[in-house]
């Protein structure tokens, strides 16, 4: 997809240039897992989906997507799509990560950006 992007903006002879950093999905991932980890929370917890997480990100990003008094129900798995659980999920939490997220991104975008 973004080569497909690059290839227009070439043809347009436009200087813009679109990225898809892996640090901004590793931060994502593997990076606020790692946090999370840290504070005692367990990958179960973690999740892949809908967990604590996600739940923690959105909380901190746009708690409307949230539907909060979801939170402390049980959850199904896949019939309700939460691997995960985002029972102890906060906007504290998420901006952990989000703060993560933004650093490693823009970190990678100067490096890229420097190589020009």
């Amino acid at each position: 997809m973004v080569e497909r992007v690059n290839a227009e903006f070439m043809k347009a002879k436009s200087s813009a240039r679109a990225m898809a950093p892996p640090e901004y999905y590793d931060a994502q991932t593997t990076g606020f897992a790692a946090i999370l980890r840290a504070k005692g929370y367990t990958d179960a917890q973690i999740g892949e989906h809908a967990g604590l997480a996600d739940t923690s990100l959105m909380l901190a990003v746009d708690p409307s997507l949230v539907r909060e008094d979801k939170l402390a129900a049980p959850t199904k798995g896949a019939a309700d799509g939460v691997r995960g659980d985002p029972g102890h999920a906060s906007a504290e939490l998420g901006r952990l990560g989000a703060d993560l997220v933004i650093e490693k991104t823009v970190d990678a975008i100067r490096q890229a950006t420097a190589r020009r």
